[in-house]
């Protein structure tokens, strides 16, 4: 649909997976990996995050509502 880059679209492809696999296996995630993938990929996150609020700001005619 053009919202995310290639990158970002495989980036947000994995973490979706992720929360399916922390949904539906979760007692086979340990704190360790859960915080490693918090200390040390939250920038993907924020990643993802920025390239859907730069769509949504330079689409503002597709939003209802405010991004404030």
């Amino acid at each position: 649909m053009g919202v995310l880059g290639a990158e970002e679209t495989r980036l947000f492809q994995t973490m979706a997976g992720y929360r399916n696999r922390m949904v539906h296996f979760y007692d086979e995630i340990s704190d360790r990996e859960l915080y490693q993938i918090c200390t040390h990929q939250l920038g993907d996150v924020e990643r993802v995050l920025d390239a859907i609020l730069a769509w949504l700001r330079s689409h503002p005619d597709r939003v209802e509502g405010t991004l404030e």
